[in-house]
Order: structure tokens, then sequence, then C-alpha cells
């Protein structure tokens, strides 16, 4: 066992010298190019600060988070250890039978699996969009997570658990700590705002506090929550794995109970866990004015006097919890003040969020919706005046006196004879009939434009036309057409454009061409009906 332990100890070292090594590949060459954009601007110290924090961020979660987590999974290893020689009470806590055993130890599987994803999922969402300001948070995780992904690490992790579970959950969690500081260094986005923010004067209207705490700080807020609870997690499920499968408890598929030493070892994260689930549910009255379900944007009726209570309900009771955890209190007011309220907990929510709310939703407010949501309709029409700056906008009443005469007629002639008679939607259908000419090209989109073409530009302005260009649309190939070589070297773009004017159409109602046709049959003609010369137009549509 001892020569497989280093085996597998060498070639973990060899994985992440090589994931380190590929890892610098990737990243010099992408830091190269983005000091000499900011560089080119004038602005290279301002990519350098940035840098230095993310640094600071990433050292700071590893520093912290590997000696805790690591510390904690070698305590439950010596338990572990000791386990033939470990003392139980009479009635000892979670013993649990060859059933109830397969099951927690295939529940704790997916947590340590699902944990890992998410912390991979959310350290590749911020690496590849750092400005999207997206945390994943709640319950919404589950459904985010790639299947594939959980399933890979489950087939993957279950083994090495069986096989060398101190050195994989000690690899795990190193992993973890590693997205969880690539997470935390690529999300300066959100918490750097957030340390730097700066009054807006203005009060939130269901807390009181000013808004850059719910614009700036609350994501950020979001960010280290969501890690933090997901790393605990992850330490915490390798600790009870260790614990569930100690001794003979994996042949004999019985776990005779845990002992005083196992819980008070145990009882920090899941302490940690409460509180931070506390402090998620603590900051509901900011997330429902954010993301509430009223009819407009922000919190309404059942978000402020449904959720709203609930959830500070919740918190509050995961706040005894975590505080009953720590404080150390006799055995009997610690099953009563500190466990009943987890489970209380842990019903109320499901409860509350899939069925309360959305029953009173339907039964109590939307036969009266009006006369309920009109304070919070007006409260929101109030914000967006505010936030787009209408509240500033004077009302003018204008009263045009139409006096035109010949003489502004006469003065305004240019003007008139650009008055424009073709849209763009109907030019570009005739287009698509008249000039496509290949089946593989289209016209998306006109642009409006002008040129000098008439003679007397001065008393007639320029030319007012419509250009069209001609696209390639290689979804209109024939499939044997749509080859690597066709559409990666031969149908790569449009060929040519057409111009007509706005103000013209032929005896048939079609639009006319300054501009028509394509290759040796393109031509550049002048319109008879506007008086301008063949010169004049090839001179400005050469």
């Amino acid at each position: 066992m001892q020569v497989s332990v280093q085996g597998l100890k060498r070639l973990l070292r060899w994985l992440a010298s090589a994931a380190l090594v590929l890892g610098l590949l990737v990243l010099l060459p992408r830091l190269v190019i983005e000091a000499q954009w900011f560089a080119q601007f004038d602005a290279l110290t301002v990519v350098l600060r940035r840098w230095l924090f993310q640094c600071l961020a990433f050292a700071l979660v590893l520093g912290l988070g590997l000696p805790l987590q690591l510390q904690q999974l070698r305590r439950c290893w010596r338990l572990r250890q000791e386990a033939p020689r470990k003392q139980l009470r009479e009635r000892p806590l979670a013993p649990l039978a060859s059933g109830p055993l397969v099951a927690v130890l295939t529940g704790l599987l997916l947590l340590l699996v699902m944990g890992l994803s998410y912390l991979f999922l959310q350290a590749r969402g911020l690496i590849l969009d750092p400005f999207g300001g997206e945390v994943i948070t709640g319950l919404s995780v589950l459904a985010d997570l790639p299947p594939a992904l959980v399933l890979g690490l489950a087939v993957v992790l279950l083994p090495c658990l069986l096989r060398w579970p101190y050195s994989t959950l000690r690899i795990s969690l190193a992993a973890a700590l590693a997205g969880s500081a690539t997470a935390c260094a690529r999300g300066w986005s959100l918490w750097l705002p957030g340390l730097l923010a700066v009054p807006f004067g203005e009060a939130d209207p269901l807390t009181g506090f000013d808004l850059s705490f719910t614009v700036l700080r609350l994501p950020a807020l979001h960010l280290l929550v969501s890690l933090v609870i997901a790393q605990v997690l992850i330490g915490f499920v390798g600790c009870l794995w260790l614990t569930f499968s100690e001794g003979t408890s994996l042949t004999d598929l019985r776990f005779p109970g845990l002992s005083r030493e196992q819980q008070r070892v145990l009882q920090p994260q899941l302490a940690v866990l409460a509180l931070m689930a506390a402090l998620s549910y603590g900051l509901s009255p900011f997330d429902l004015m954010v993301e509430g379900s009223g009819v407009a944007s922000g919190a309404g009726f059942v978000d402020l006097h449904i959720r709203l209570p609930l959830r500070l309900l919740l918190a509050l009771l995961l706040l005894m919890s975590g505080l009953g955890l720590l404080v150390p209190v006799p055995r009997s007011w610690f099953r009563r003040a500190a466990m009943l309220p987890l489970l209380v907990s842990a019903c109320l929510l499901p409860i509350v969020e899939w069925g309360l709310a959305p029953l009173v939703q339907r039964v109590w407010v939307q036969p009266r919706e009006l006369q309920l949501e009109t304070p919070y309709l007006r409260r929101a029409i109030a914000a967006t005046r505010r936030a787009f700056g209408l509240e500033a906008v004077r009302e003018l009443d204008l009263e045009p006196k139409q006096q035109l005469s010949a003489a502004d007629l006469k003065s305004a002639e240019g003007t008139l004879a650009n008055v424009r008679l073709w849209d763009s939607g109907p030019l570009l259908e005739a287009n698509r009939q008249l000039q496509q000419l290949r089946l593989y090209y289209d016209f998306p989109s006109a642009a409006v434009d002008r040129y000098p073409l008439n003679a007397d530009a001065s008393a007639l302005g320029s030319q007012q036309v419509l250009i069209a260009a001609r696209e390639l649309d290689s979804s209109a190939l024939a499939k044997g057409s749509r080859t690597w070589l066709n559409r990666h070297l031969v149908f790569t773009h449009g060929y040519g454009f057409t111009v007509s004017p706005v103000n013209v159409s032929g005896s048939d109602g079609l639009p006319l061409y300054f501009v028509k046709d394509l290759g040796r049959s393109g031509r550049v003609q002048a319109l008879p009906q506007l008086g301008q010369s063949q010169k004049r137009v090839e001179q400005f549509l050469p």
C-alpha cells in the first residue's frame, strides 16, 4: 500500500507540474498582449495595479484556506485512525445501519462532486466574462451544473475515495481552493468596486441603506458567500467521508455513531455553514429589491409580506444554530437550541419558496392586483425616472405657425427634390429579386448616404441615396457545396452593392439604380429623370 501511495503522489506531482506549465503557456501571452494594449494608452500602471490586487486575492484565499482546511482534514484522519479505541455513550449520535450508511455516503459523494463542479464553473464563468456580474447562487446552481462534468468527477473520485481517501480528499480540497482563488481573483470587477464604493446619496426604500450598497457591494458579498459556502461544504463533506468510512464501516456496512471528539471536530465547519447561510438569507431585503417577482422590477406584495419575513426568520434560526454550535453550552440545551432551528430551517425553505408564496400570489394578490401592487408600481416608476434623469426633463408646449410662402418653397428646392419616397424594406425586397443574382447572396440591410451628383449642387444639394451591400449567405449553399474549402477559402465574402436614389422610381414602380449588377455586367449609370451627367456620376461613384 505504501508503494501505491508513493506512486500516486509522484503521478499527482507530475500532473500538477504539467498543469502549471500549461497554465503559464496560456496565461503569459494573454498578459503580454493585455499589457501592450494598456501601454498604448499610457495606462500600464492601471493594469499592473489590477494584477497586484488579483494576486493578493489569490494568495489570500490559498494562504487562509489551505492551512485551515488541511488541518481540519488531518484532525478527522487522526480520529479515523483511533476508531477502534473511540468511546461512545449509551445512545450515540448518528448510528447508521447498512441502508442509511450507503445513502449517506452516496449523498456525500454527490455533494463533493457538485461542490467541485460549482467552483470550477464559477471560476470558468468569471475567467470568460469578468464584467458579466453574474454570480451563481441559490438552488439554480443545481440546474447550471453540467451533468457530464458531475458524472465524470463522480466516476473518477469514487474508486480513489475508497482506495486512498485521505490523499484524494487533500487533492480535492487543493483543487477546490485553486478554483475558489481563481474565481476570487477574476472577480475583481465585483469586489473592487465594492471596496471603493462611494455613497450615491439615495436611500433604498426598503432598508434605508444607501443604494451604493445594493449596486456595488451586494454582488461582492454574494461572490464571497457563495465561495465560502462551497469551499466549507467540500471540507465538511470530506471530513464526514473520513468519519463515516472509518474502521470496518465499509466492510460491515454499519457505522456505530459519532464520538464526542468527532462531534467537536465537525462543529466548527457546520457552524460556519450555518452562519454563511444566515448571512445569505439576511441579504434578502436587498436581493428582493433587485430580483423581486412583482409586476414591475423589484419587490412586490408577496415578496415583502411573505418571502421577506420568512427569509429573515430563517436567517435568525440559522444564526442561532451557528452560535449554538460555536458557544460551549450544556448538552441538553445544545440539542434543543442548536439542532432544532436547523431542522426547522430546512423544512420551511421549500415550503415557503415553492408552496406558500405562489399560493398567496394566486389566491390573494391576483384578484386585487392593481390595489395591492399600486404602491410598488409607484416606487418602481419613481426610481426609473430618477435613474434615467427624467425628473429633470422640462415640458414645453409648442404652437408652430405654418406660414410657408412661395419664396420658402423656392429656396428649399434641394430639400423638396430629395424628399424620401423609398423605405429600406421595399427596396431590399426588390433587390433580392432583381439584384441578388446568385442564390448564395443576400441584401440584409440598407444605409442612407448623400453624394454631390447634381450639377448645381449649391441649389439642389447632395443626392440622397440608399446603399445596400450584397452579402454572402453561406447557409444558402447547396449541401454538396458546403465543403471546408468552399466555406473557408472560396465563399468567404459578399460581392458588390447597389446604389438607388430615394426620390424616384421607374415607370413600373421598381427602384432605379446608379450602381447595379456585378462582375463584367456591373454598371454605374446616370439617371435621366434626375438630370445628372454620366461623367459626374462615375466621378463620385467609381
